[in-house]
């Protein structure tokens, strides 16, 4: 089982980057492989979720929510076992 790393942030500015490029540099979207990097998906895009209001913000939280919706919990879980 693969613990909590320092690869997938866990605490994120007050407010939002305006660009898409400072969006990447404090969350990079990648695969979802296990259940850790699913978790961290899932807090960057509730935390962005209340603060997009440009279509930058708004362009990267829909690519990181199409990684999150085509990875489901379980499978995310499993792939790494």
């Amino acid at each position: 089982m693969k613990t909590k790393t320092d690869i997938y942030p866990r605490s994120f500015p007050r407010h939002a980057p305006d660009s898409f490029v400072e969006l990447a540099k404090t969350y990079l979207p990648r695969s979802i492989s296990d259940e850790i990097a699913y978790q961290s998906a899932m807090e960057f895009v509730n935390w962005l979720a209340v603060r997009a209001n440009n279509p930058e913000q708004l362009d990267f939280l829909k690519s990181v929510t199409h990684l999150l919706t085509s990875t489901s919990p379980q499978n995310a879980r499993s792939c790494c076992l």
